[in-house]
């Protein structure tokens, strides 16, 4: 019957003239002053305040385009925004990748390291408003630093070394999705729109929203893209249009402890797939899902991803197959 599968159908160095050089590049490439970045920015629909972040602008798009309901974050956004803006002097600095009790600390060390970070800190910890780097996977990313790629994981609140508040986390890209990401992109390497589409397709935002102790906590969105799997698909297929950015699927509820726990509306593509409650990554409650030509498929109650407990079931041109009692996904 119905199971989470359903969604499937729809993420020691000193620092001298050429550091100088480096971090004019990442201005150039990240805060928006005569970047990639802010070519993009340019284009996007902002609001008087200017406080919009570029990195969302496909997001957006998408979200608006699609008529989507997401949760809306342009209070967090704007004092983000300015905090990038307003940035001038800040020096990378290498942090170590730390366990405290389990989880996921961030700080300052004068040893290489795989990660980089621009921002405030407290007592040698990523502490208030960063931006966190991982040295890429493959030769390319949006930030270079001692002849070494890096792409963005994270930009946002820190708190004792760990997310912490407002945020946006980064898709991780692997190292054979460069290859499929050329297959498409018509720019050389060395040009503003190359840099401008690789942070639309493949280090993109994948989550916007809340965090706590380093996890996805509280209001939050999730976009997800399967690149890979479109080239791969091709000529099945046709190939991505690099300046017409989707998403597979786009999913906004409340988040607990890095997982969907609370109510969710999610969409595959274009089209509303499910909305109503979940725990734990899988549907349990009430919710709704639906086909693509918005009927509904099934209206009632889940229990560990499955149909389960009171419900009714639609064929697609809306006519009645069951209702009644579920159980564990079949009929009780």
């Amino acid at each position: 019957m119905s199971n989470k599968s359903d969604k499937k159908e729809k993420y020691n160095s000193i620092w001298n003239v050429l550091g100088v050089i480096i971090f004019i590049v990442i201005i150039w490439a990240v805060y928006n002053h005569n970047t990639s970045i802010k070519t993009a920015e340019d284009n996007a629909s902002q609001n008087s305040s200017g406080g919009k972040i570029s990195f969302l602008q496909y997001q957006e798009n998408w979200v608006n385009t699609n008529n989507m309901s997401v949760y809306h974050f342009d209070s967090e956004q704007e004092k983000l925004a300015n905090w990038l803006n307003n940035t001038s002097e800040i020096t990378p600095t290498y942090m170590e990748r730390g366990n405290l009790f389990g989880e996921t600390q961030y700080k300052i060390t004068k040893e290489r390291t795989d990660y980089l970070y621009m921002g405030e800190t407290k007592d040698n910890l990523a502490s208030g408003y960063g931006i966190l780097y991982g040295q890429a996977k493959q030769y390319y990313g949006l930030f270079t630093y001692n002849n070494h790629a890096y792409d963005i994981l994270y930009i946002g609140k820190f708190k004792d070394g760990r997310f912490d508040g407002y945020g946006l986390e980064f898709y991780k890209p692997e190292k054979y999705e460069q290859g499929s990401f050329e297959q498409f992109c018509k720019y050389s390497q060395d040009s503003q729109e190359y840099a401008n589409y690789y942070a639309a397709w493949v280090n993109f935002v994948e989550y916007e929203g809340m965090f706590k102790e380093g996890k996805r906590d509280g209001k939050g969105n999730l976009f997800s893209r399967e690149l890979d799997l479109m080239v791969s698909l091709a000529p099945l297929i046709e190939l991505p249009v690099v300046d017409q950015v989707d998403f597979n699927a786009v999913s906004s509820g409340i988040f607990k402890d890095d997982e969907e726990n609370g109510d969710f509306t999610e969409y595959s593509g274009k089209y509303l797939f499910y909305d109503g409650e979940e725990k734990d990554n899988l549907y349990d409650g009430k919710g709704t899902l639906y086909f693509e030509n918005g009927q509904i498929k099934y209206k009632g109650e889940f229990k560990d991803g499955e149909y389960h407990g009171s419900g009714t079931e639609y064929d697609i041109d809306g006519n009645v197959i069951y209702s009644g009692k579920w159980k564990n996904g079949d009929y009780a």
